[in-house]
């Protein structure tokens, strides 16, 4: 649970420090980033969480949403250090399979 909330926020920072004030990235945090609502989602049969791994690092993770018969990619962040080094597709690739195999 910690290693998804860590690798969640520090992503998440990533993606929006250039936009966004750290105040406001906070009060995103309190509101829909806690340890109840990650925890709340883990509970649910319709959430799947995907760490992806580089050396025994996390470098990203993705969410998928089981909804009405369809999969949704509700997330998928990767950490800046894993850029432009194909993590993100191989993120991406995953999810597509995963729908196939619902399908």
């Amino acid at each position: 649970m910690e290693t998804l909330l860590t690798i969640a926020r520090q992503t998440f920072i990533e993606a929006y420090i250039d936009s966004t004030s750290i105040e406001d990235l906070n009060k995103y945090f309190e509101q829909a980033m806690t340890h109840d609502i990650f925890e709340q989602n883990l509970l649910t049969t319709d959430s799947r969480y995907y760490f992806i791994e580089v050396e025994k690092q996390i470098a990203g993770y993705l969410k998928l949403v089981d909804k009405d018969t369809k999969l949704l990619l509700q997330r998928i962040y990767v950490l800046s250090d894993f850029h432009s080094v194909g993590d993100g597709q191989k993120l991406m690739d995953y999810a597509l399979s995963v729908a196939k195999e619902l399908n």
